[in-house]
């Protein structure tokens, strides 16, 4: 189950990812972190990985993706979000700033 919570309260609730792209058309995505999941080592070529996804209006939502590439594309398949999404894939790390983004266009 995805939750998108705000100050506390579910907001969003789906089955799927969908819930997210969703609440991103009403409050657009401006951070994107990718933690690996450690509790899976030792981990092969590919580990699991909870990315954390916190939207305009401070509303957050943390998914589980059983693997960090499939998080790793998955966030690059977001044209609507804007691009280059590629440099701020780190793991560990911001993965997607929409306010720096936009502040490096100006």
């Amino acid at each position: 189950m995805i939750e998108v919570t705000l100050k506390g309260k579910t907001v969003k609730r789906s089955k799927n990812l969908r819930g997210i792209l969703d609440y991103a058309r009403k409050e657009p995505v401006v951070k994107v972190y990718v933690k690996p999941n450690k509790a899976w080592e030792p981990c092969a070529l590919d580990c699991g990985a909870f990315v954390t996804f916190v939207f305009y209006d401070g509303a957050k939502s943390r998914v589980e993706f059983a693997s960090a590439s499939v998080a790793h594309d998955w966030i690059l398949a977001r044209r609507s979000w804007g691009k280059p999404l590629d440099k701020y894939i780190v793991l560990d790390a911001v993965v997607y700033d929409y306010l720096e983004i936009k502040s490096n266009e100006n």
